[in-house]
């Protein structure tokens, strides 16, 4: 499956954390994380394949309102360290809320 992606005759391959170490995939265009990380280094593994080989590439991580303050504000570094952009609403959850607060519990 993972040969089919690479060679392009798959569109779409859908893995988990770690899975494709030491693969070389150097045609990845676009990563959709569809939770967040649990660390920064999980991140960085997981759009790694994306803008390789002086390419660009998009990567986007759904989150929910249970996101905690500390979570948010490691991904909002990464975002601002990237230049990526930081939408309002992921800033305000990292300024409005304690240490240890998920959004569900401001509700």
């Amino acid at each position: 499956i993972v040969a089919a992606f690479v060679s392009g005759r798959t569109p779409v391959l859908v893995v988990t954390d770690g899975s494709l170490r030491n693969v070389e995939m150097p045609h990845v265009h676009t990563i959709v994380s569809y939770d967040v990380p649990p660390s920064v280094d999980v991140y960085a593994e997981r759009i790694d394949f994306t803008g390789r080989a002086g390419r660009t590439g998009t990567a986007t991580t759904l989150v929910t309102e249970t996101i905690s303050v500390e979570d948010a504000t490691w991904l909002v570094n990464v975002l601002r360290h990237a230049d990526a952009g930081v939408p309002r609403w992921l800033d305000a959850l990292v300024h409005l809320r304690p240490a240890g607060a998920a959004v569900a519990a401001l509700y």
